[in-house]
């Protein structure tokens, strides 16, 4: 099981000159992830982390990255939120899903036009 260890840390305006784009505005309270491991069980994950002052969130197959921020329950990175990598999936199904219709219409006029050249009706 993925487990990402997250420290507790107030943003500030600046974001303390890391580079780093965070979510939420500065002035909130919200964790960064500090270390990705694989562990047995959650329980186990607890208890090292909170040995360590890190808080332990399961992440699955959530592509989370050492840096991001965790707030509300969710995962950000610069700004925008985490997705699953089946959303993306599906996002880019779709997409090609309209793509292949526009494509399709086009040729569809195309063949038209043609058959109209053919019979001089232009």
């Amino acid at each position: 099981m993925r487990i990402a260890l997250i420290k507790k840390t107030t943003l500030g305006g600046s974001n303390g000159g890391s580079g780093l784009v965070m979510y939420p505005s500065s002035g909130t309270n919200c964790y960064i992830v500090d270390n990705i491991a694989e562990f047995d069980n959650i329980s186990t994950a607890q208890a090292m982390a909170t040995n360590m002052s890190l808080l332990a969130v399961s992440i699955d197959d959530l592509p989370v990255a050492i840096g991001d921020t965790y707030s509300d329950g969710r995962f950000y990175r610069d700004g925008q939120e985490v997705s699953m990598p089946e959303d993306i999936t599906i996002q880019m199904q779709q997409q090609l899903v309209a793509t292949a219709s526009d494509m399709a219409e086009i040729l569809v006029d195309q063949e038209y036009r043609l058959i109209l050249l053919e019979l001089g009706v232009v």
